[in-house]
């Protein structure tokens, strides 16, 4: 009788050590486009841009590169 091959258990600790190194570049990724989107919304012309830019030209890629 042949028996399934178990899969190999991952311990909790590497599960949480991802998320925070997925926390640390999408977290400030999100707050730069929070910031620049509420600056915007407030009628900003000047940080809300610069935030924006610097998070979809910068922040977001490395976000994504650093996976």
């Amino acid at each position: 009788m042949a028996t399934l091959p178990v899969p190999p258990v991952r311990s909790a600790a590497v599960g949480s050590r991802r998320m925070l190194h997925a926390l640390r570049w999408w977290g400030p990724a999100a707050l730069a486009l929070a910031a620049g989107f509420t600056d915007l919304w407030r009628g900003g012309v000047v940080v809300a841009p610069a935030l924006l830019a610097l998070a979809y030209v910068v922040l977001v890629p490395l976000a994504v590169l650093r996976r």
